[in-house]
């Protein structure tokens, strides 16, 4: 039986100018990692800050279609509530027919207390 011949590569020798650019390539590589590393952190800083605007945002929102059901709330009783009708119209004065109003008007303690003198 004859035996396999078994191959082992030979090593090739580095010369220095090789060292050099593995050297070279290496630093290339390091350098550009850190900068994305480096950009990678600062998009991770802006992603932050947008995902936290983002949630004033829907607060905001929220209070807002709050403050807008409580305004069609109050637009439907204003056009369909009559009683609401009449409070606001008797609040900037309008009467209905054949109602007399009386009107008080208060007098300052100044004046009461000079004409109390005077009728003495």
């Amino acid at each position: 039986m004859v035996e396999p011949e078994i191959y082992y590569p030979r090593k090739k020798k580095i010369s220095g100018f090789g060292i050099l650019w593995r050297l070279l390539i290496t630093i290339i590589v390091t350098i550009v990692i850190s900068f994305q590393i480096y950009t990678f952190g600062d998009a991770l800083r802006y992603w932050k800050e947008n995902r936290e605007k983002k949630q004033k945002y829907i607060q905001e929102i929220n209070i807002l279609e709050q403050q807008q059901e409580m305004m069609k709330k109050e637009i439907w009783e204003l056009k369909n509530n009559k009683l609401t009708q009449e409070r606001l119209a008797r609040e900037i004065g309008y009467i209905k027919p054949g109602e007399v109003v009386y009107k008080f008007i208060e007098i300052e303690n100044n004046e009461t207390n000079e004409n109390r003198k005077d009728n003495e």
